[in-house]
């Protein structure tokens, strides 16, 4: 198996670039997976004093680098796209136990926008999402404002992935990121899947943007409490509202200068 990762900011493509992605015989590439989680605390225990005081190097490599071939195991496609958005975090991670040159997809779209196609979600599905839960779980008051802003805050869904983007510009290892723009995805579906090939190496093939099929559906409404979260539509198409038109303006003034990656 050759294994690439899917950083993908939330809202911003990354589930309908997996549903084309997947029309590829030759990839997997698959929803959020735990696979990070296992390897970075697998080798976090394996630095701990108790494994320290009799090590086995080359076994606990091995231990670690099969977190990912194991989770796979049930695949037959050569090549595996994980999907995980605390990867641009770990590149450290991926160099040690995966590869020399990780090759890392990131969707990205502007955070007003995520903002606002999170609020358009939240309206559509109805019902206790999971922000608002967590909202109430801390005594926080719910309206749509405070809805972005527990989402932009640190330990917010928005803020966790953006933060792990960041560390990937601060340690100056972009080089293994591959950006891809919501709107380029939507609007020219064609180049963009040129580009995620030329940057993965991958052979040519030709895709279908008119009959997309979701090969793979999370759980969205017994975990997040929204049915249509990861819903792709069969045809590539850009639905959503501009953010003017859900969000409010001071909203759209704390945030407008947040898309670092475009800078």
């Amino acid at each position: 198996m050759k294994f690439h990762f899917d950083c993908g900011l939330p809202r911003s493509g990354s589930t309908l670039l997996t549903a084309i992605l997947n029309q590829n015989p030759q990839i997997h590439a698959g929803t959020l997976s735990p696979v990070f989680e296992v390897m970075y605390y697998t080798d976090e225990i394996l630095q701990g004093e108790q494994a320290q005081a009799f090590p086995k190097p080359d076994v606990f490599h091995k231990m670690v680098r099969n977190s990912i071939i194991d989770y796979y195991l049930d695949r037959d496609e050569p090549i595996i796209i994980d999907k995980c958005r605390a990867w641009p975090a770990h590149i450290d991670l991926l160099k040690k136990y995966v590869t020399d040159d990780p090759k890392i997809i990131c969707t990205v779209r502007h955070p007003l926008d995520i903002l606002a196609s999170f609020i358009t979600l939240f309206h559509k599905d109805g019902g206790l999402n999971f922000i608002d839960k967590a909202m109430l779980k801390q005594g926080l008051f719910i309206t749509d404002d405070a809805r972005c802003h527990y989402m932009m805050n640190p330990g917010g869904i928005v803020w966790e992935s953006m933060n792990a983007l960041a560390t990937a510009f601060r340690q100056n290892q972009t080089e293994h990121i591959h950006f891809v723009q919501y709107d380029d995805l939507v609007n020219n579906p064609e180049k963009a899947l040129q580009g995620i090939h030329w940057f993965l190496k991958l052979k040519p093939y030709e895709y279908d943007f008119d009959n997309i099929e979701q090969k793979d559906r999370e759980k969205d409404k017994e975990v997040y409490g929204l049915p249509t979260m990861h819903e792709v539509r069969p045809k590539v198409e850009k639905t959503s509202k501009h953010y003017s038109e859900v969000l409010s303006s001071s909203v759209i003034n704390k945030y407008i200068n947040m898309d670092f990656w475009n800078r």
